[in-house]
């Protein structure tokens, strides 16, 4: 056929019912190219046969090059990726622990659980001890309100040696009403009774050394605790011989008596049971404080009557010391021409008393 012209070729068995019409210059390409095909498999071919004879197989490149593999070594190892797979499962760590070992020890770590579910396990030495640090103060600490239902906070500040602190705290929420409050009271020495002026009115003031209490009305305190309450007493239980020949008073042993002077009265008072037969006058026992004043008298009358024995008794509304003051009295009596007695037993006593009135 001249050249230039066009051949129809039939290909039923490959592509049934397709006609391709090629120049007959790509014809014969086609052909040199079938040519060289077949050339390239015979070369692959001898040097299998050659390499058999050697002893050394060929390598799976040269094999699929001579199966017609067209191409470098790098792109035929790049036919050899296969597709990219599935997602895997999602990988967790469900537990890590921490056990301290001994100093200089090698760390250790252990693994466990599944792939989808990992534990560790760690095992950290003791470290070497590390040198003393500062010393930490705190230099200040401050505290702002708040409005009520806030959050509280703190914020810290400084340095580590010298920290600052600043609370915020919220005012906090309405209280309920609470119930009547009685007057406020006081407790203490009567010396120490604040003036009345200074304290709220019906304050009460209990004084600790004197049996008394007292209400303030704004300006003066005035005494509220029931009278009667003792403030000494005394007592003699063995008999007293009067002095016949003794000049001036001598004291009754054992009645003597010291208390603290409260604002109210002071009831004075002195029982005994004397001894004085055939005597032609009184006897008289004097009550009286440590500078020789007497403060009550108390008389008894002689008994023609052995079987009798006079009482001497007597009680006197003191008021003869300042309050707040201490007092002391004592029983005093003097000389007789004959031996009286002062009786005193366990069930007779000889008494010296003091009580508020």
């Amino acid at each position: 056929m001249p050249d230039g012209e066009l051949q129809v070729i039939y290909s039923p068995a490959t592509q049934p019912g397709v006609v391709t019409v090629i120049s007959t210059e790509d014809r014969e390409a086609a052909q040199a190219a079938q040519l060289g095909a077949e050339q390239a498999r015979d070369a692959a071919q001898q040097i299998l046969d050659d390499t058999r004879e050697v002893g050394r197989g060929p390598s799976a490149y040269e094999v699929a090059v001579a199966a017609g593999f067209a191409g470098t070594e790098e792109e035929w190892l790049a036919t050899l990726v296969g597709p990219e797979g599935d997602q895997g499962p999602a990988g967790t760590i469900t537990s890590a622990t921490a056990d301290g070992l001994a100093a200089g020890s090698t760390p250790t770590v252990t693994l466990g659980g599944t792939p989808a579910a990992r534990t560790f396990a760690f095992g950290i030495p003791k470290g070497d001890k590390g040198d003393a640090g500062a010393a930490g103060t705190i230099t200040e600490a401050t505290a702002s309100g708040l409005a009520e239902g806030a959050e509280p906070t703190v914020t810290l500040g400084g340095t580590p040696t010298a920290r600052t602190f600043a609370f915020g705290i919220p005012k906090g929420a309405k209280g309920d009403q609470g119930l009547p409050g009685g007057p406020p009271s006081l407790y203490g020495t009567y010396a120490a009774r604040p003036a009345a002026s200074s304290v709220p009115s019906a304050t009460i003031y209990y004084a600790s050394d004197i049996p008394e209490a007292y209400r303030s009305n704004g300006s003066a305190w005035s005494v509220v605790q029931s009278a009667g309450n003792e403030l000494a007493y005394a007592q003699m239980t063995s008999d007293f011989s009067i002095p016949t020949s003794t000049s001036g008073l001598v004291d009754i042993p054992g009645l003597s008596i010291s208390f603290r002077m409260p604002e109210r009265p002071v009831r004075i008072e002195f029982f005994a049971y004397t001894q004085m037969v055939y005597a032609s006058s009184d006897i008289v026992v004097h009550i009286q404080d440590p500078g020789g004043t007497i403060v009550l008298d108390v008389h008894a009358q002689p008994s023609p009557n052995t079987a009798q024995f006079p009482i001497a008794s007597a009680f006197l509304r003191y008021t003869g010391a300042a309050a707040g003051s201490m007092v002391t009295l004592k029983a005093t009596i003097g000389a007789e021409a004959v031996a009286y007695k002062i009786a005193g037993g366990t069930l007779y006593p000889a008494t010296l008393a003091a009580y508020t009135c």
